[in-house]
C-alpha cells in the first residue's frame, strides 16, 4: 500500500505521501465493501488550520477558536447560517 500511495504522491507531485494518496492507495489495493466505505470517507474529509486559506473568517474573533478544523464536505459562505457538531475523541 505504502508503494502504492508513494507512486500516486509523485505523479501527484507531492514531496510527502498525505492520506489522499493513502486511501486512494487503499482503493486500488482492496474491493472490499468495508474498505471502500472507509476511502470514501477519508477523501471527503478534509482539515484546514487557523491562517490557511479557507479556515472561517466569523471564527476569527473568538480567543479559543479552534486551531484545525476537520470538514467532511464543503465549508458553507461565512454569511450562511450554519451549525456544526463538536466533541472529543475520547470523553473524560
Amino acid at each position: 500500500i505504502i508503494r502504492t500511495a508513494r507512486t500516486i504522491a509523485d505523479l501527484d507531485g507531492a514531496v510527502k505521501i498525505g492520506v489522499p494518496h493513502i486511501s486512494e492507495a487503499i482503493c486500488f489495493r482492496s474491493a472490499d465493501k468495508s474498505i471502500w466505505r472507509i476511502c470514501r470517507m477519508a477523501m471527503e474529509i478534509f482539515t484546514v488550520g487557523r491562517g490557511q486559506e479557507g479556515y472561517p473568517e466569523r471564527l476569527m474573533p473568538f480567543a479559543d477558536m479552534p486551531s484545525r478544523l476537520f470538514v467532511r464536505g464543503a465549508l458553507p459562505a461565512d454569511e450562511q447560517k450554519t451549525a456544526a457538531i463538536v466533541g472529543a475523541r475520547i470523553c473524560t
